[in-house]
Parts: structure tokens; sequence; C-alpha cells
């Protein structure tokens, strides 16, 4: 086995015999070529290893002769190296990455760190290091800004952010006071099919809602309870109360609130106030409009 130095003054090998021979051929080396034998400490030109039967060159090329490369040219000659095909594969998934949310990138930044071992190790006979370091700067930016970037919009949206980052709660609202209602009329279910009563209906249904913020309306998040259960229809049986009646409404008054039409809140939160009847269908009315509803059976 033998090792050879390049102009470079890298270390390329060790070879076989058999490969040495073929770069004499393909005139990758010539006598100059700086050899050395496996074990040995020095280094010698390729002339003075007998077991390749190279002829000593000495002074300048003649005139007309064809040119000898050297040994510097060895395992690196810019005509031989092929393009390694994980760093090629590195950037087009760092290019792809922010189509992905980042996936890509995490697959592209470990392609990319393989691409550049493989081309380190392949002694100069692959090339694309440059595309290895590209795709992997791709990758790890778009790992790194695009998941951020992708929740940001997700929450955005779910939070319904318009223009300006204004908020408008009353979406939010109305399915809170809804999962209220479907509560309340679940627990008549279960109970002899009578509403809870007046003195602790929040208690009642608690176990029926999602979680304790399901009682707050989003626009005033200080409030243990931001609704409350029409006074009417507390403790009467379901079948007794006309569907078109006033169920639960929004109320300032907090937790276990009930009342009537003038419990309402007398300033809408959210451009208008929202009720929701018996049969579990929500309306949106001014408080105007009050008066309009039907409050007792």
């Amino acid at each position: 086995m033998y090792r050879i130095l390049g102009a470079d003054n890298q270390e390329y090998g060790p070879v076989p015999a058999e490969t040495i021979r073929r770069w004499i051929s393909e005139r990758r080396l010539d006598a100059r070529s700086m050899v050395r034998r496996e074990g040995d400490q020095a280094w010698k030109r390729l002339a003075e290893f007998p077991e390749f039967n190279v002829p000593s060159v000495s002074g300048p090329t003649p005139p007309g002769a064809p040119a000898t490369p050297s040994a510097s040219a060895l395992p690196t000659l810019s005509g031989g190296r092929k393009t390694c095909g994980m760093a090629v594969a590195a950037l087009i998934l760092g290019f792809v990455a922010p189509c992905t949310v980042g996936i890509s990138g995490l697959v592209g930044a470990i392609v990319a760190i393989l691409a550049l071992r493989k081309i380190s190790r392949s002694q100069g006979r692959l090339g694309g290091k440059g595309l290895a370091i590209a795709g992997l700067v791709l990758s790890l930016l778009f790992l790194v800004v695009t998941p951020p970037l992708f929740m940001a919009a997700m929450m955005a949206k779910h939070m319904g952010r318009g223009n300006f980052g204004n908020f408008d709660p009353s979406g939010e609202c109305a399915g809170h006071i809804q999962q209220l209602a479907t509560a309340v009329r679940s627990y008549a279910n279960d109970n002899n099919d009578r509403f809870p009563a007046a003195t602790n209906w929040c208690e009642s249904i608690q176990q029926g809602v999602t979680g304790l913020n399901t009682f707050q309306c989003p626009s005033v998040p200080t409030s243990r309870c931001g609704y409350a259960l029409n006074a009417a229809v507390a403790g009467k049986v379901r079948y007794d109360v006309a569907p078109d009646t006033v169920l639960l409404f929004e109320s300032d008054q907090g937790w276990n609130a009930v009342g009537n039409a003038s419990s309402l809140i007398s300033v809408a939160r959210h451009g208008s106030i929202t009720v929701v009847l018996a049969d579990g269908s929500i309306r949106s009315i001014t408080p105007d409009a009050a008066s309009s509803l039907r409050w007792t059976p």
C-alpha cells in the first residue's frame, strides 16, 4: 500500500500498487510524484520505486513532447471529479424547506453534513462541497424561521385576528355560550328533564364543558362567568319550557348569575348581545330588542 503527496500538501491513500500503475497509465503520476510506502517514514520520487519501472524525468519537458502531470495533480484532476449526489439533494431540500414548514430543512441539514463528510473522505474524487454548504445554510435558515412563522399564522387565524391585529371575540363568545347551553340541556337529560337550579347552575353543568374558561366571555376575561341563566326556566321541566324561551344570556353579574331581560348587559361587548334559546339556537340582539324575546315559559 502506498500514500501520495499532492500539490496541496495533502496526503492521499493508502492505495494499492495496481492503482498507482493505473494512475501512471492515465498520466496522473510521473517520475517526480512524491510517494511513500506504507510503514516507511521518508517520501521518495516515484522513479525510486523499481516495482513501477517509471523512467526518471530531469529538466524541462522537451519541446513538442506531451506534458506530464505532476504528482500534485493527483486525485484532484478537475475533469475527473464527480459531483456528490447527496450535496445536490441537500441543496434541493434546503430550497423546498418553506413548502414543508421546515421539515425538509431538518432532513436537508442532515444530508448536507453527510455529504460534506463523504466529500472530505473521497480524497478529491468527489466535488460539490459548495452545494452541500449552500444546502446546509438554507436548511438551517428555513428550519429556524419557517415553523415560528407558520405557528404565528395559525394562531392569528384561530384567534380571528384581522388587519392591524384587532381581535373580534364575538365568534368565540358565541361558541362559549352555546357550549354552556348544551351542558344545561345535557344536565336536564340526566336529571329527570329538569334544568339546573338557580342557586348553583354553574357548578351543576361544570362537568359538561371543556374548561372553566368556557364560562368567560373573551371580552371580559377578568369575570369568572360572563353569562346568566334565565331565572324563569331554572329548575323547570324542559318540556314545560317553550323552545323560543331565553335560556342563557350575556350578563355582568358573575358566577351562578340568574335574571331576566333587565339583567342583560346594557352595552354590547362586541357589537351585539348574544342569547341562547331553550331549543339551543343562538340570537344576536341589540339592548333595545331584549323585550321582544320570550322570557317566561
